[in-house]
C-alpha cells in the first residue's frame, strides 16, 4: 500500500497542466531531431494537447553565424561556381576591349590629341572591363531568401536571419567575382599564348 502511494505522489508531480485550461499536457517526446551539421538536437517546436510552443531561437554569436552562412555558400552553391568562371569568365574579358575603345573615344571628344585624356580613358575603360563588369555579374540574384527554409535557419531569431542572409549574399558575390576572374585570366592566358604558339609551329 505504501509502495503504491509513492508511485501516485510521483505520477501526480510529474505531469504538467495547461494553465489556461486545466487539463493534463501531453507532450510528444517521440519526435527528436537531430541538426545534421553538428549532430545536437535541433531546436524545434515542441507539440502540447495538439499546440504548438515556440522554443527560443537557438543561441548563436554573429560570428558562428557568419561562419554558418559562409560554408553553406560552399555547399550549396559550389556547381554554381563553375558557370561563373567558364562562362562569366570569357563573357566578361570579351568586353574589355570594347570598353576600353569606348574610354579611348570618349577621351578623344573630351580633350583632343595632345591631352592625357584619350590615354586615361582607355585604361579607365579597360579597368572597369577588368573589375567592374565581374563585380556587376556576381550582383545578380546573389539575394537568397528561400535559404530561410533550411531546417538549420529556421530556427534562428530574425535578427540572426537577417545577419546570415547579409553574410551569405557577400560571400556568395566574392565566390563569384573570384570564378569570374579566374575565366578572366585564363581567356588572356590564351589570347596570348595562341600568337606565340603559332609563331613557333609556323613561323608567322
Amino acid at each position: 500500500m505504501k509502495l503504491l502511494f509513492i508511485i501516485f505522489i510521483s505520477i501526480s508531480f510529474s505531469q504538467v497542466f495547461d494553465p489556461e485550461t486545466g487539463k493534463l499536457i501531453i507532450a510528444d517526446t517521440t519526435k527528436v531531431e537531430f541538426d545534421p551539421i553538428t549532430g545536437e538536437k535541433s531546436i524545434s517546436p515542441t507539440i502540447l494537447n495538439n499546440k504548438e510552443y515556440k522554443q527560443p531561437a537557438v543561441e548563436l554569436s554573429s560570428f558562428e553565424i557568419r561562419l554558418m552562412a559562409q560554408r553553406d555558400v560552399i555547399k550549396y552553391f559550389d556547381e554554381e561556381m563553375k558557370i561563373y568562371k567558364f562562362l562569366g569568365g570569357p563573357a566578361s574579358a570579351i568586353t574589355i576591349v570594347p570598353l576600353a575603345m569606348l574610354g579611348l573615344s570618349i577621351g578623344f571628344l573630351l580633350g583632343g590629341d595632345e591631352s592625357a585624356l584619350p590615354a586615361l580613358g582607355f585604361w579607365g575603360g579597360a579597368g572597369f572591363g577588368i573589375l567592374g563588369i565581374p563585380k556587376l555579374m556576381a550582383n545578380i540574384d546573389s539575394n537568397k531568401p528561400i535559404l530561410l527554409e533550411l531546417e538549420h535557419i529556421k530556427s534562428l531569431s530574425s535578427e540572426q536571419k537577417q545577419t546570415y542572409l547579409n553574410e551569405f549574399s557577400i560571400e556568395l558575390k566574392k565566390k563569384r567575382v573570384s570564378n569570374i576572374r579566374k575565366g578572366q585570366l585564363g581567356v588572356m592566358g590564351l589570347t596570348v599564348a595562341f600568337p606565340i604558339m603559332m609563331t613557333i609551329l609556323f613561323g608567322f
